[in-house]
């Protein structure tokens, strides 16, 4: 993908080093950054329950659902004996928006965010989540039009209840409380 203006296409996230799961700790796991190369084209949603805060909505996240699938039933990868749910919440960004940074604050075992490059989610075969699970993702929007990153949020219970922290550039912090099934903590 072209984007003239865009941000450096470099995503970054712990290395493919195909190492044992056993050893993952959300707590220790590398920040993640996606930017304009990363992202996939899409329109910006504009559903009941979509949480929206200064140019980033994260598709459906807000309304209540009743199941949440265990991720690799969803046909995702995850560490071996890590048995989280899984909750998609594409983030689209409308153009000329970003850096926002969602981070999971007071990450513990069982939770994670996993956002991916629109390449890994849509290339046809099962999203490996394992090097992209993390407790921090910054979004950067492009210059030139509405985009799209594929993920969304793991807790090992649909109950969890998860401590969002949005931080949009030039706008005020946001802290949303959620369980996992949407309902409130």
């Amino acid at each position: 993908m072209v984007c003239a203006g865009c941000r450096s296409g470099s995503s970054t996230a712990p290395p493919r080093d195909g190492s044992s799961a056993a050893s993952f700790d959300i707590r220790s796991a590398d920040p993640t950054e996606l930017g304009c190369a990363d992202a996939g084209s899409g329109s910006t949603p504009s559903g009941p329950g979509d949480l929206a805060i200064a140019g980033l909505t994260l598709e459906g996240l807000s309304g209540e659902v009743g199941d949440i699938p265990p991720a690799t039933r969803a046909g995702l990868d995850l560490p071996a004996g890590h048995d989280l749910r899984f909750r998609k919440a594409p983030a689209h960004l409308s153009a000329r928006t970003g850096p926002i940074t969602v981070e999971l604050v007071a990450p513990a075992g069982g939770r994670a965010l996993a956002w991916v490059p629109a390449i890994e989610w849509t290339g046809g075969g099962r999203p490996d989540l394992r090097p992209w699970l993390t407790s921090r993702v910054t979004f950067h929007g492009c210059p030139d039009r509405d985009v799209t990153y594929f993920g969304g949020v793991l807790a090992d219970r649909a109950d969890t209840c998860l401590h969002l922290r949005i931080q949009p550039t030039g706008a005020p912090v946001e802290d949303v409380r959620l369980r996992l099934d949407g309902h409130p903590c």
